[in-house]
């Protein structure tokens, strides 16, 4: 947290997917990256908005968030 109500996250992941373990080995490896704020929005429920922005091997998504992603 930045402040008791403002925040960011970041992330990044990697990994395959295949239709079977034995094809998985030759499945192409894929990437992402990104990072966004969180905004505090009701302090006794938890909950959360924000805005991520994020990078693939292919190209770039915005993703607007509200929730609690976390108990």
């Amino acid at each position: 947290m930045v402040t008791p109500r403002w925040g960011l996250a970041g992330f990044a992941g990697i990994g395959k997917a295949a239709d079977g373990f034995d094809a998985l080995q030759d499945a192409e490896t894929v990437w992402n990256a990104g990072g966004g704020f969180r905004y505090l929005t009701a302090r006794e429920f938890g909950l959360q908005m924000g805005v991520d922005v994020a990078r693939g091997p292919e190209e770039w998504a915005i993703y607007v968030v509200f929730g609690n992603s976390w108990f």
